[in-house]
C-alpha cells in the first residue's frame, strides 16, 4: 500500500466559470508564452556560444546529443502519457509509474555509460566520455520532477507548469553561457543537464507537494503500463532521430567540424520551426478529436489549416533564410559564414517540413497511434540516411583537401572550402528529403479523410513556390547591394566597425522587407482566398485593418 503524504497535494484545479474550454484556452496561452520565452533564451544563448565555441566544439556536442538523444526522449518509459490520460486514477498510478520511470531511466543511464568509451574511440575524442556520463546520469536525477510535472498538467495548472519549464530552460541557457565563457568547451552543452534536473525537481515538488518515492512500486503493473505507452515511445524515438540523429550519422563520414556546421545550422533553423510545430500539435489534436465523427468538417478544417500554416511557415522560415547572411555578419563577424548557405537551403525546405505537425495531429486524433509511431521512425531513418549520404558524397573532396593540408600547411584554405562544400551537400540532401517526405507523409495521413494527393500539392506547394520566388529575389538583391551599401556606410561613418555594422543592419532590413512585400504581394495577386483565410489566425482586433490594408474582405472563406 502507498504511504500517505505528510504534505498533501493541492486539489485538482476546478475549471470554474467558462468550463474546460476556458481552461484549455488559458493553458494554450501559457504554453505559447513558455515556447516563446524558451526560444528567445535559446537564440540568445546560441549567440554567445557561437562567439566562444568552435565548429569542432559544436560538432562534438552534436554527436553527444545525438547518441544520448534516444535515451533522453525515452526517459520515464512513457509513463507520463499514462498519468495524463488516466488523470482520474493519478493517485493510484503515481507510485508504480514513478518507480517504473526510475528503473527505466537508470537502465538508460547504464546503457549510455557502457557506450561512452566505444563512442569516444569511434569518433576519436575522449571528451565524449564525460559528456555522455553527465547526460546519462542527469536522466534518473530528473525523474521526480518529470513525474510531478504531469500532476500539474493533469490538474490544468498550466501556469505553474510553464513556470517550471521556463525556469529550467533559462537555467540551461544561462549556465551553458557561463560554462562556455569559463572555457569548458563542448561540456558547456552537457553540464547544464544536472542543474536543470535539480531545478525541475525543486520547483515541481514545491507546486505539487507529493512524494511519489515513498509510495509502493508495484512492479507487477510495469509491463502492462509499458505496453500501453509503446507507440508513444516509438513516436518520440522517431522525433529524436529526426532532430538529433543526423549529427551522429554525419560524424561517421565526415570530420567533427562538418558535424559542427550541421548542428549549428539546425539550431538556427529550429528556432523558427519549433515555434510553429509545437503549438500546432498542441492546438490541432483536441480540435480534430472533437470533429472525429464529422469527416466533412474535419476534411475542410484540415485543408484550411494546411493553407494557413503554409503561409505562416513560409513567411517565417524563408524570412530567416533571406535575412541570415546580414544577421550572421552583424553578430558573429563572418566567423560562421560557412553556415550561411546551409541555413538558407535548410530554411527554405523547413517551411514544408512544418506540415508534418498537421498530419501527425490527424493521426493522433483518429487514434492511428501505430501509423503515427512507425511513420516517425521511417522519417527519422530517412533523415539520418540523407545526412550520411550528403556527407559521403562530399567525402572524396574533403579527404583530398585534408591530405593536401597535411603535406603543405598553406593548403589549409582547401580544407575550409571542402568543409563548406560538404556542409552544402548535407543541407541539400536533408532539405530535399525533408520536403519530399513531408509531402508524402501528409498525403498518406490525409488520404483516409478523402483528401487527394493533388489537393495536398495544390494547397501546400503553391504557397511555398511563391515564397521561394520571393526568397530568391530578396537574396539576389542582398548580394547585389552588399558592396555598394558597405562602401556608402564606410564613406559616411569614420569608424570601420560601426560602418560595417550599419551596412549589415540596412541590408538585413532591406532583405526582410523586400521578401515580405513580394511574397504577400504574389499571394494576394494569385491566390487571394488563401491570404484571406490566413488573416483569421491573427488576433481579432487586427483582422479588419489587415484586410483593408490588403484590399481583402475580412470574412473567412470556408473550404
Amino acid at each position: 500500500m502507498s504511504s500517505p503524504d505528510s504534505n498533501p497535494a493541492p486539489p485538482p484545479a476546478d475549471p470554474g466559470k467558462g468550463g474546460y474550454a476556458k481552461a484549455a484556452l488559458k493553458g494554450s496561452f501559457w504554453m505559447i508564452v513558455n515556447t516563446i520565452l524558451t526560444r528567445i533564451g535559446s537564440f540568445i544563448a546560441q549567440i554567445f556560444l557561437a562567439w566562444w565555441l568552435t565548429k569542432y566544439d559544436f560538432g562534438l556536442s552534436g554527436v553527444a546529443i545525438a547518441l544520448s538523444g534516444i535515451a533522453s526522449v525515452l526517459r520515464d518509459g512513457g509513463v507520463r502519457q499514462i498519468l495524463l490520460k488516466d488523470h482520474d486514477d493519478h493517485d493510484r498510478l503515481l507510485g508504480p509509474c514513478f518507480w517504473m520511470a526510475m528503473a527505466f531511466n537508470i537502465t538508460l543511464a547504464v546503457l549510455l555509460t557502457l557506450i561512452a568509451w566505444p563512442a569516444a574511440d569511434l569518433y576519436g575524442d575522449k571528451l565524449l566520455i564525460p559528456m555522455l556520463l553527465v547526460i546519462a546520469w542527469a536522466i534518473p536525477l530528473g525523474t521526480p520532477g518529470g513525474i510531478l510535472l504531469t500532476k500539474l498538467l493533469a490538474d490544468m495548472r498550466y501556469r505553474e507548469n510553464a513556470s517550471v519549464m521556463t525556469a529550467s530552460a533559462m537555467t540551461r541557457y544561462v549556465s551553458s553561457i557561463v560554462f562556455a565563457y569559463l572555457g569548458f568547451g563542448p561540456l558547456s552543452f552537457a553540464l547544464p543537464n544536472i542543474l536543470c534536473a535539480l531545478v525541475e525537481n525543486a520547483m515541481a515538488w514545491h507546486y505539487c507537494r507529493q512524494r511519489p518515492w515513498v509510495q509502493a512500486p508495484h512492479p507487477g503493473m510495469w509491463w502492462p503500463l509499458f505496453l500501453r505507452s509503446r507507440w508513444a515511445l516509438v513516436a518520440i524515438l522517431g522525433i529524436s532521430g529526426m532532430n538529433q540523429g543526423p549529427g551522429a550519422a554525419i560524424g561517421l563520414a565526415a570530420p567533427l567540424e562538418v558535424v559542427g556546421v550541421y548542428t549549428f545550422t539546425f539550431l538556427i533553423v529550429v528556432q523558427v520551426g519549433s515555434l510553429l510545430s509545437t503549438n500546432i500539435n498542441q492546438v490541432l489534436v483536441p480540435v480534430f478529436t472533437r470533429l472525429a465523427d464529422d469527416e466533412d468538417r474535419k476534411r475542410a478544417a484540415v485543408l484550411r489549416t494546411l493553407r494557413q500554416i503554409m503561409v505562416l511557415a513560409t513567411i517565417m522560415s524563408l524570412g530567416l533564410a533571406v535575412t541570415y547572411r546580414p544577421f550572421e555578419a552583424m553578430v558573429w563577424k563572418e566567423k560562421w559564414a560557412v553556415s550561411v548557405l546551409p541555413v538558407q537551403i535548410v530554411g527554405m525546405g523547413y517551411a514544408v517540413n512544418v506540415l508534418i505537425a498537421i498530419s501527425l495531429a490527424v493521426q493522433q486524433a483518429r487514434g492511428q497511434f501505430r501509423a503515427w509511431g512507425l511513420g516517425l521512425i521511417s522519417l527519422a531513418i530517412g533523415t539520418m540516411g540523407s545526412a550520411y549520404l550528403g556527407a559521403w558524397y562530399a567525402q572524396p573532396q574533403l579527404t583530398t583537401a585534408i591530405t593536401a593540408a597535411m603535406i603543405s600547411p598553406s593548403c589549409r584554405e582547401l580544407v575550409d572550402d571542402a568543409v563548406r562544400y560538404s556542409s552544402v551537400c548535407i543541407a541539400i540532401a536533408t532539405a530535399g528529403f525533408g520536403v519530399l517526405s513531408s509531402l508524402v507523409h501528409v498525403a498518406i495521413a490525409l488520404k483516409p479523410l478523402g483528401v487527394s494527393r493533388r489537393s495536398v500539392l495544390t494547397n501546400a506547394v503553391k504557397v511555398w513556390i511563391l515564397g521561394l520566388l520571393a526568397g530568391f529575389a530578396a537574396i539576389a538583391l542582398d548580394l547585389r547591394l552588399e558592396q555598394p551599401v558597405h562602401a556608402l556606410a564606410a564613406s559616411l561613418l569614420p569608424n570601420a566597425r560601426l560602418g560595417a555594422f550599419a551596412a549589415e543592419v540596412i541590408l538585413f532590413a532591406v532583405a526582410g522587407t523586400v521578401f515580405l512585400v513580394i511574397d504577400i504581394g504574389l499571394i494576394r495577386l494569385l491566390i487571394p482566398d488563401t491570404l484571406r483565410e490566413s488573416i483569421q489566425i491573427i488576433p481579432a482586433r487586427f483582422r479588419a485593418p489587415a484586410a483593408r490594408f490588403l484590399a481583402l474582405t475580412p470574412e473567412p472563406i470556408r473550404a
